[in-house]
């Protein structure tokens, strides 16, 4: 990949996660793939962008001058979140296609459970 097929790379990649999809960050959510635990997000997921040199367009191609560095940052991935189960201290990447938002008394809020006997 040249400098500039990494540069639109890059630049699609963070037009991605510009949009935010409204996520209900205080709300509890059942999560697919893992049945019958309720959990609570800590935020997007982030990640960082790709070093790379992009071609400035007014130099020399040949001279190393001529290019400008596109320092990493990280951004956030709106496409994804920080998950915990209830109860737990693990932190899962989950896809927010994956979450579904459920009732403040479906769920045990101390074991996390969805419909525990306890609650």
């Amino acid at each position: 990949m040249d400098t500039y097929e990494q540069a639109q790379a890059d630049k699609q990649m963070l037009e991605r996660y510009v949009t935010s999809p409204g996520i209900d960050m205080d709300a509890r959510y059942s999560v697919a793939g893992h049945g019958g635990i309720a959990f609570y997000l800590d935020g997007y997921a982030k990640e960082w962008t790709e070093e790379s040199w992009t071609y400035d367009s007014e130099g020399d191609p040949d001279d190393e001058l001529s290019y400008l560095y596109n320092e990493p940052e990280e951004v956030e991935n709106t496409t994804m979140v920080r998950a915990i189960m209830v109860g737990d201290d693990h932190v899962w990447i989950v896809d927010i296609d994956d979450l579904t938002v459920i009732d403040e008394d479906s769920y045990c809020p101390s074991c996390g459970q969805i419909g525990c006997g306890w609650h």
